[in-house]
């Protein structure tokens, strides 16, 4: 305010000695002094007001750019409370360890890597409805044993899941599955257990992936890689559709 006051009063002064100017030498000669002295006042103020008037802006753009930023951060808060975390069970069936060893493959993916809610259970521990009722989705990564029959800690579970009786109690018609089968090609009944699975679970559920079959004789490991690529793209989608 006071460097308003002070410009106003240069301005003046210039102006008195304006008026001032006559025939009389020393009266010219003061107001000549005068007017110089308030030249030189009304440069400096303009000086400093020109670079207070730019700091000034510079601070009101930073002032901008933080709002926007802080406006931007909000969005993307809101924005992230609004996705669903994805929760699923992946459940498997096997003989010499494989299944178990890839299942925990995508387990451990699944929590360290995406952040998702996972569980992981084998077969055997499967006793009721309970998770095709309490699950949006369900994974599972099964063998076939020898030529075509269920791993021997998958036996009870494919019998239960096989009598009509068992879906009576059936509440969750939204549940969607998908199935990793491994199996060999060189046997006559190739994966025989997932298609099992499959052609059951077709009947009352949609599948998030097609039924994938993994071949041991043909580089199983890179199989289920590509399988995961594909069901971590998914997966997202599916939750927060």
């Amino acid at each position: 305010m006071s460097e308003y006051i002070f410009l106003i009063l240069s301005i003046i002064f210039f102006f008195i000695a304006y008026l001032f100017k006559g025939n009389n030498n020393k009266k010219i000669q003061g107001s000549e002094k005068l007017e110089k002295l308030g030249k030189e006042y009304l440069q400096k103020l303009t000086k400093k007001y020109s670079k207070t008037e730019k700091l000034e802006k510079e601070l009101q753009e930073k002032k901008n750019e933080e709002l926007k930023s802080s406006e931007k951060e909000k969005i993307i808060k809101k924005e992230n409370k609004k996705k669903i975390t994805p929760s699923y069970t992946i459940i498997y069936g096997t003989q010499s360890g494989t299944s178990r060893r890839l299942s925990k493959d995508l387990y451990k993916e699944s929590i360290e890597t995406y952040k998702y809610n996972c569980k992981i259970k084998n077969a055997s521990k499967v006793k009721s409805i309970d998770d095709f009722n309490n699950n949006k989705l369900l994974i599972f990564i099964f063998s076939t044993y020898g030529n075509g029959v269920p791993t021997d800690d998958s036996i009870e579970f494919t019998n239960m899941i096989e009598k009509n009786e068992f879906w009576d109690n059936l509440t969750n018609k939204n549940l969607k599955y998908c199935i990793f089968g491994l199996g060999d090609s060189n046997y006559v009944k190739f994966n025989a257990q997932a298609k099992r699975l499959d052609k059951i679970f077709s009947k009352y559920f949609q599948s998030l992936i097609p039924l994938t079959l993994g071949d041991d004789s043909n580089n199983l490991e890179d199989q289920f890689d590509q399988w995961m690529i594909k069901f971590f793209d998914e997966v997202p989608k599916f939750f927060n559709n």
